[in-house]
């Protein structure tokens, strides 16, 4: 009889360790999910600052480039209005004259 205690006491040490360990394990499997989560959080995170500096810096090139075009354009139209100029003024003299006639 005593043999029969003594396993039923060893048989319930038994299942009170299975689930103490079974609630560790619960606890600890919690916690490396909110560690995995937040990891993944942070390297989206930083990946969005990241994607938002390279639209940035893309945008500044486009900007620069259409800068650039309007600039050498403006030019050209200045370079054409004063090769021209005499011409326009003339134009302009006999519209403004001949709308009175």
């Amino acid at each position: 009889m005593h043999k029969i205690v003594s396993t039923e006491q060893i048989a319930r040490t038994m299942y009170a360790d299975a689930k103490e360990k079974q609630a560790n394990l619960q606890t600890l499997l919690e916690q490396e999910t909110a560690r995995l989560r937040e990891d993944i959080f942070q390297r989206a995170d930083r990946e969005i600052a990241q994607a938002e500096q390279d639209e940035i810096a893309r945008a500044d090139k486009a900007i620069a480039a259409l800068d650039a075009d309007l600039s050498a354009k403006m030019e050209e139209s200045r370079k054409f209005f004063a090769a021209n100029s005499a011409q326009y003024v003339e134009k302009l003299y006999d519209t403004v004259v001949n709308a009175d006639a």
